[in-house]
């Protein structure tokens, strides 16, 4: 059953690991300041374009979002080049052997620890992209 305090404690979670404040996702997002906070309280929760809206601004799926799974990624990714998308479904098995090695090990850690290591991919990330080494 849905249950609309779940959807939006899903989105600050994703929020603090992004290090996105709320205020910015819903900018972002062209949504009313009180539309997440709004929606906790309500039986009807986010109405759909919200709630699509959301899930694209962080990455994940509105499934994630509305709880009917626990795993916030998906394959698709609605504003990612297709042929990227192709090219990295065939990347070497050593690639796929070592990204499952890390979600195993990501998904064994604590709220707090995927929040720290998120926030050390973004650093190197944005270290890489002013060093003009960045791979995207």
């Amino acid at each position: 059953m849905y249950n609309p305090q779940t959807t939006v404690i899903r989105i600050k979670e994703l929020s603090d690991i992004k290090a996105m404040k709320q205020k910015d996702l819903i900018q972002k997002c062209g949504l009313n300041k009180n539309t997440i906070n709004s929606s906790a309280n309500s039986k009807m929760g986010l109405n759909a374009k919200a709630l699509f809206s959301i899930s694209n601004c962080l990455h994940c799926t509105t499934d994630y979002l509305l709880g009917r799974t626990d795993t916030p990624n998906s394959y698709y990714n609605a504003g990612a080049d297709n042929n990227a998308q192709a090219n990295a479904s065939g990347s070497s098995k050593k690639t796929d052997g070592l990204m499952e090695e890390f979600m195993q090990a990501f998904s064994e850690l604590s709220f707090e620890d995927k929040v720290s290591v998120m926030q050390y991919v973004n650093e190197i990330k944005k270290s890489s992209s002013e060093n003009g080494t960045d791979q995207h």
